[in-house]
């Protein structure tokens, strides 16, 4: 994911940079990795995914504890990372898309939604309402 988010940072404005990042392929990509790591874990060990899907299923939503327990599981955790990076950088793109849109400068907040995910789209829905001088445009996406 990361010559996308070089791209939209480093270059928002070249042709190249919004050819990519105007189409689904980016997060085609992401979504390509994060199912094949689902799948992954039941193919190369049915039991331990099994067990794993259950303990997440009854206690992973009740109990505050549970990603700290199946930090332990190693499909888990390589599976949970692209999901975070799947998901940053679809907000990622969201924060480009829209400050192309309406003319903002977006490097500060893919930045720090790169590094910090929903604070970084606070960062751009802040910025944007200051741009556009309209406070309201703040609780829009």
């Amino acid at each position: 994911v990361l010559p996308f988010w070089a791209l939209m940072i480093a270059a928002p404005n070249n042709e190249a940079t919004k050819k990519v990042m105007t189409s689904s392929a980016p997060l085609l990509l992401c979504a390509a990795m994060h199912l094949s790591l689902v799948i992954y874990g039941p193919v190369t060990d049915p039991s331990g995914s099994l067990s794993q899907f259950q303990f997440l299923a009854t206690q992973g939503f009740v109990k505050l504890t549970a990603m700290q327990e199946m930090r332990q599981f190693p499909v888990f955790v390589s599976e949970e990372w692209v999901h975070v990076l799947a998901w940053d950088l679809f907000v990622g793109r969201y924060v480009y898309l829209d400050g192309l849109e309406k003319k903002i400068p977006t490097p500060h907040s893919l930045f720090f939604t790169f590094l910090l995910g929903p604070l970084g789209l606070t960062m751009h829905l802040v910025t944007r309402a200051i741009v556009t001088r309209d406070p309201s445009s703040i609780l829009k996406l």
